[in-house]
């Protein structure tokens, strides 16, 4: 078994930070940071990277963003994907809300930034298939054992200009051939 790394702050009052980022560029690109588990052998699993914040009265926040752009270039993006396999299935993306025993579960808020200019679009799309049906889009609410169930709302947004015509709704089935 290989050597394990520790890195840990002080316990106290108040426990210490734990501050980790790579150096800044003078005049060239600034550091990158690498976190990464190790490979499995070919019978075992590779090891897991697991990123969570403290438990508390409060639970600590876990923020993940790309860094700002203060030239006129594009701001970073920020990219989660599920692993790639070479034989089997591919990996999974799962994106849930926390639970509570007492009160109600995390909402989900999925939107892009509001703009001066045009503001960004949300796409949701299944992959293509070459040789099996392609993937489905669910989109249904929850059941209510007491109360109502959830709604499911589509609407376009209001414009301000009588020049412009405001969005559509398109639903429409695929094509046979």
């Amino acid at each position: 078994v290989g050597g394990a790394v520790s890195i840990s702050s002080g316990s106290g009052n108040q426990g210490g930070d734990l501050d980790m980022q790579a150096g800044s560029g003078i005049q060239g690109p600034g550091g990158a940071v690498f976190i990464r588990s190790g490979d499995g052998s070919a019978d075992s699993t590779a090891g897991a990277v697991s990123i969570e914040s403290g438990s508390g009265a409060t639970g600590g926040a876990l923020s993940i963003s790309a860094g700002l752009a203060t030239g006129a270039d594009t701001g970073a993006s920020v990219s989660i994907t599920g692993g790639a396999s070479t034989n089997g299935a591919a990996g999974d993306l799962l994106l849930s809300s926390g639970t509570s025993s007492r009160e109600n579960s995390g909402a989900i808020s999925m939107d892009t930034a509001s703009s001066t200019r045009t503001s960004g679009s949300i796409n949701l799309a299944s992959g293509d298939a070459a040789e099996s049906a392609s993937g489905s889009i669910a989109m249904t609410t929850g059941s209510s054992n007491s109360g109502a169930s959830g709604d499911i709302v589509l609407a376009v947004g209001d414009i301000g200009s009588v020049s412009e015509s405001a969005g559509s709704v398109s639903i429409s089935s695929g094509a046979g051939v």
